[in-house]
Formats: structure tokens, C-alpha cells, sequence
């Protein structure tokens, strides 16, 4: 928020006028349209867009911290707890991109994964729990996401945490299949719409995908094996480098937060340190 405030027209002028220039444009055009009448239209409008230094925002991630990051921020009286597990990871395009979606899915990224299975249908403990992978040009993060009541706030932690230490220890092959399945099946319904057409159509610019990307989508998916999704866990999981936050009311947890380790960095609403 202070951030923000401090924030001036001239600011937002100046990262404009920075990188929203046509040299770091990609347009992608999908609809009922005949292309040469869309090249007028484009050139109508955007012929006069004046050309201009090509600049990157600093996308590239740093490495995978070292070190497990315990953190905490206190809401009085939260009636829920909102935990948040996970690190950076690897690009977009990276070679094992198909294994480790696979990977995740059974992980976390479907309904019926270990996490979602553990948590909300055995435990009870959540309406619903997921990991996930989430990219930009630069990298990625590696994240699970739920929400549980405060009493049960450290046991679901520990139960994640043991569901991502066993992804790393044995995938079944009946798991694989199924997670196959389930991609390449629902597969179509990203292309539904217009927008979504579009929407695809635009990632293989932005993390310089190969042109034949969705034509081969399907293939590689399917040629996935139990020892490629098995090495993806390895290559893409780092239990030991975890970053655990846990928002939720400190009075209603109390010193249950101890259980996680005696290394608690406690931060404000902002994110900002506080000095216990």
C-alpha cells in the first residue's frame, strides 16, 4: 500500500512510454476477420506507433533458496488460517515441462490428487487443496495453496508436507495413466473460445515455444512414462528449500506455531519484517 501511494503520473508515464512500445508487442488476432482487411485496420491505427528501445523487466528468478523459510502474519481473529507452501522453479520451456505437469497432477493439480484426497476427502479438513506451477518469461514458482480451520492449521501443514516428500518417493504407473488421461482428454476445452484460442496462441512468444507446440501437445503428453514423471518430482520438488507461510490469528493459534520449528519470521500485513 505505501508503495503504491508513493507512486506519481509521472511514474506511470515513464513506464510507459518505456515498455509499452511496438518493438515488445506480440498481437495475436483470432475471429471472424479477413487478413487483409485486418492489416488495414491495423495499419489505420497503429502504423504511427513510434518505435522504441526494446526493454525487459529483470523476469529472471534467482536460484531456489538454500534454506526452508518458516513465515508468519498475524490477522486477530482470523476465522480461518490461509497456508501458502512452496519455492521458485524452473522456465516455461524447460525439456521436462510435460513429466512435471503430469507430476503435479497427481500431486496436486486435480481434483482427485494426493493432497486434495488427503486433506479434504480423508481429513476433512479443507473444501479444497492444490499445488501448482505458475510461470513468467523468467522462471516459475512452485506453490500449494488451501485454507483450514486455526485448530487443525499445523496439522494440514504437516500433512502437505509429507504428501510432497512422498511425490519424490514412489508414483504409481495407474497414477501416471490416470493423469494422462485427464490432461489430454480435457485438452480441447482450452481451445473453446476465441479468447482462449487467442490466449494459447500468445504463450509461444512469451516463452519461446517451439511453433509446433500444440500439435504436438497431445504426443508428448502421451509419451510420458512412470521414469519421467518419477524424475520430474526429483528435478522440480525441493522438500529441504520450502517456504512455509501461514496467515491466520496468532492468539487462536498460540504456540502451535512452535511445532513447525523455532525459526518463525513474523510479518506485517505488507510483508515486512517484524522484530519479535
Amino acid at each position: 500500500r505505501s508503495t503504491v501511494e508513493q507512486l506519481t503520473n509521472e511514474d506511470v508515464k515513464s513506464f510507459y512510454e518505456k515498455y509499452f512500445v511496438p518493438d515488445n508487442t506480440n498481437l495475436v488476432v483470432v475471429g471472424c476477420v479477413e487478413k487483409e482487411k485486418l492489416i488495414l485496420e491495423l495499419n489505420r491505427y497503429l502504423a504511427d506507433w513510434i518505435p522504441g528501445k526494446l526493454h525487459f523487466l529483470n523476469n529472471d528468478f534467482p536460484a531456489v533458496p538454500s534454506s526452508k523459510n518458516l513465515l508468519f502474519i498475524n490477522k486477530n481473529e482470523a476465522a480461518q488460517s490461509e497456508i501458502r507452501i512452496g519455492h521458485l522453479s524452473g522456465r516455461r520451456n524447460s525439456p521436462d515441462y510435460y513429466a512435471t505437469f503430469l507430476m503435479n497432477t497427481i500431486l496436486g493439480g486435480q481434483f482427485a490428487s494426493r493432497i486434495n484426497s488427503n486433506l479434504r476427502e480423508d481429513k476433512g479438513y479443507t473444501y479444497g487443496a492444490s499445488s501448482y506451477f505458475r510461470y513468467n518469461r523468467g522462471g516459475g514458482i512452485f506453490a500449494v495453496s488451501t485454507s483450514v480451520n486455526p485448530d487443525i492449521t499445523i496439522d494440514a501443514v504437516n500433512e502437505i508436507l509429507k504428501e510432497i516428500r512422498g511425490i519424490q518417493t514412489k508414483i504409481k504407473q495407474e497414477e501416471v495413466e490416470f493423469a494422462k488421461s485427464y490432461v489430454i482428454k480435457r485438452y480441447p476445452s482450452n481451445f473453446e473460445t476465441f479468447g482462449q484460442i487467442a490466449k494459447n496462441i500468445s504463450l509461444i512468444n512469451l516463452y519461446d515455444l517451439p511453433k509446433d507446440y500444440f500439435n504436438n501437445y497431445i504426443r508428448r503428453m502421451s509419451e510420458q512414462s512412470l521414469e519421467s514423471v518419477s524424475q520430474a518430482a526429483l528435478n522440480n520438488i525441493f522438500p529441504g528449500k520450502l517456504t512455509i507461510l501461514i496467515l491466520g490469528s496468532e492468539k487462536l493459534l498460540g504456540s502451535n506455531l512452535k511445532q513447525l520449528g523455532d525459526e518463525f519470521i513474523m510479518l506485517d500485513a505488507e510483508g515486512n519484517e517484524i522484530d519479535l
